[in-house]
C-alpha cells in the first residue's frame, strides 16, 4: 500500500515526499493508551506504532522508490532512535519535530554524527 501511495503522490508532480519515521519502543510503551480510539486492528497504541514501523531495508526501498520517480525523500524522525536510523539511510533533509529535552538531544546527535562524517572525509 505504501508504494501505491508513493506512486500516486509522485504522479501529481510534487518535488518531494515527506515521511514520518516512528520507532515504537522509543516512542511508546505497553501502557500507552490511544488519545482518540480509532483503530479496529490494534488493541493498544504500541501495537499501532509497531504496525507503522518500517525496517531499515524497507526505508531504503521507500527512499529508492521516491528517487526513482524523481521525488526527493524527506523524513521527520520522532525519536533519537529514529534520527539515528534516518542518518543511516543518508537523507538529505531531516525535519526535526522534537521539543524541550528531545530537541536538545536530537540536535546534539545530529552534530555528533556530522562531526564524524566530516572526520571521515565525506561531504
Amino acid at each position: 500500500m505504501l508504494h501505491s501511495l508513493i506512486n500516486a503522490i509522485a504522479g501529481t508532480g510534487v518535488a518531494a515526499i515527506k515521511f514520518q519515521m516512528h520507532i515504537a519502543d522509543a516512542e511508546s510503551c505497553a501502557q500507552d493508551e490511544f488519545r482518540i480510539p480509532f483503530s479496529q486492528v490494534d488493541a493498544t497504541r504500541m501495537d499501532y506504532w509497531r504496525r507503522m514501523e518500517l525496517s531499515l531495508a524497507q526505508w531504503y526501498e521507500v527512499k529508492s522508490h521516491c528517487e526513482d520517480l524523481g521525488c526527493e525523500f524527506l523524513c521527520t524522525p520522532f525519536s533519537i532512535a529514529a534520527v539515528t536510523l534516518a542518518l543511516v539511510i543518508a537523507t538529505k533533509e531531516l525535519i526535526l519535530c522534537f521539543s524541550g529535552a528531545m530537541l536538545r538531544a536530537g540536535v546534539e546527535k545530529l552534530c555528533l554524527d556530522a562531526e564524524e562524517v566530516v572526520r571521515a572525509g565525506a561531504t
